[in-house]
């Protein structure tokens, strides 16, 4: 994964807001579309589909952010 996409995965199980995400991964002078947040999500969703025995997934908090888990049955 990309260093911008392991901010989830290194705080597995915090609920992480979409403000902090912004901030954290692009600098606070970024000035474009919170959709190019969704399409990094989307993006590691993908890679996360496909882990077999250690299945793992992002959820989607509404209206608050995202959380990663792992070991999801």
């Amino acid at each position: 994964m990309r260093p911008k996409e392991l901010i989830l995965v290194d705080r597995a199980g915090q609920l992480i807001g979409r403000d902090e995400l912004m901030a954290s991964v692009w600098d606070e002078h970024w000035f474009g579309s919170t959709k190019t947040l969704d399409v990094h999500v989307s993006a590691v969703r993908r890679k996360l589909t496909d882990h077999g025995e250690n299945p793992q997934r992002i959820t989607t908090v509404r209206g608050r952010g995202y959380r990663y888990e792992r070991n999801v049955r």
